[in-house]
């Protein structure tokens, strides 16, 4: 009993930490059934100005471990959350929280929070949904997203599929901002041949969990979803926002009979943004972008190693592929990343116990195209660059799990820019 009052404080410490972190101006999507277009999204078009050569690096130093992701799946209740700091004036935020409770043998209520926010995305969602099953196979959900503005409120229907107990698929439509055009303070409004609508399917399959949680880490997800093209238009400032986009993604990890688990993760999308002045008053300019973007993420681990098999090896590599067409030309950016961090025992025992996190990342950043157009921070074809972090992770007996992270920039090592950066991880099944 101290123990649960204990992660119950643990989580609401985390929640709070992560509702006060700052929001700043997109990495790998998590929950691709509740994303959709948001006036955050609108405010400012996608582009590459904001981005530089090491940024792709920490995102993938601050993504948290994708084995996280089992015990996400297979839990009715849990919390997961990222803050890593992505320059001087920018933190990475990525955290969700679900809470899943039966209300009879056939009515579920769910509730689902996430908020994904960094120097290409501010997305954030809270979901609460019905899922009714008349079969057991069968079933199907009535979600929305409330708001205090009424524009801002989604709503959507699924069917839901279960080929066995563990293998869920999701059918879902989304109305974004279903009210906006009869319940809104503002006068913008959208075209009614081009409403915005979030379609797709996801698909989840998770082990059973077994006498060690810890080695039971099965699962595999695949998504498809399609943000229809939209028409949103402002009259008070003479302009139109034109909006679609395509998104796609395959997610697994499996374990391996000679003692490894590989987990990867293939994300790709596409996504067209343009602002078009209506009159010659207009203050707006024309702009247009259309953003392709490939992430190709695999992550392996091996226990056993070191004196008394207690040391863990876990390599990861990732390549980045994005692509911007502009009025002003077309940017390319290519990273390629391979990174190896090991893992020694610190304090406890089995199954109390804390790591010491030790990593090395190797970035190779490549971008073409004009330079006006890539921004002040990246005006080299290529870059090779070298970072160390050192990490610590506090392990609640497998419940729970908080990483502490510290980087540092080996290209740096006797200047007063050592220092990259810091993040925190946390994650709890309740």
């Amino acid at each position: 009993m101290l123990i649960y009052e204990s992660m119950r404080g643990l989580a609401a410490i985390a929640f709070g930490l992560v509702l006060a972190a700052p929001s700043p101006a997109r990495a790998l999507e998590w929950l691709p059934e509740f994303q959709s277009l948001t006036e955050e999204e609108e405010e400012v078009l996608e582009g590459p100005a904001d981005l530089g050569p090491e940024y792709q690096s920490d995102v993938l130093t601050f993504t948290k471990p994708l084995t996280w992701e089992y015990h996400w799946l297979s839990s009715q209740r849990a919390i997961d959350s990222g803050i890593g700091s992505t320059g001087a004036k920018h933190f990475l935020v990525d955290s969700r929280l679900k809470v899943h409770a039966p209300l009879t043998g056939a009515l579920d209520f769910r509730f689902t929070w996430l908020q994904e926010q960094n120097r290409e995305r501010d997305s954030s969602h809270y979901i609460l949904e019905l899922a009714f099953w008349p079969w057991k196979q069968v079933g199907f959900s009535l979600y929305g997203e409330p708001h205090m503005f009424k524009r801002d409120e989604d709503t959507g229907i699924a069917v839901n599929l279960r080929p066995a107990e563990r293998h869920e698929i999701r059918i879902f439509n989304t109305f974004v901002d279903v009210t906006r055009l009869r319940r809104n303070d503002r006068t913008d409004t959208y075209d009614t041949d081009f409403l915005p609508y979030s379609r797709g399917l996801v698909g989840r399959i998770w082990q059973a969990p077994g006498e060690d949680p810890e080695e039971t880490k099965d699962f595999f997800e695949y998504a498809l979803r399609q943000e229809t093209r939209t028409r949103w238009i402002f009259p008070d400032s003479d302009f139109e926002y034109h909006y679609y986009k395509w998104f796609a993604s395959l997610f697994g990890s499996r374990g391996l009979d000679s003692g490894w688990r590989l987990t990867a993760r293939v994300q790709v999308d596409r996504r067209y943004e343009e602002k078009r002045p209506t009159s010659l008053a207009s203050e707006v300019a024309y702009q247009s972008v259309l953003t392709d973007r490939l992430f190709v993420l695999g992550e392996a681990e091996l226990g056993g190693l070191g004196p008394y098999g207690r040391w863990r090896l876990a390599p990861r590599f990732e390549v980045a592929a994005r692509r911007w067409v502009t009025d002003a030309g077309t940017v390319t950016y290519r990273d390629v990343l391979p990174q190896v961090s090991l893992l020694l025992p610190a304090f406890g025992t089995e199954p109390r116990q804390d790591w010491w996190r030790l990593g090395y990342q190797l970035s190779w950043h490549q971008s073409s195209g004009p330079l006006d157009v890539r921004g002040p921070f990246d005006l080299e074809d290529s870059r090779v660059d070298h970072r160390l972090d050192v990490g610590y992770e506090f392990d609640y007996g497998g419940v729970a799990s908080i990483i502490l992270y510290a980087t540092f920039d080996v290209d740096q090592l006797f200047s007063r820019f050592l220092w990259e950066g810091g993040a925190a991880q946390f994650r709890l099944r309740f």
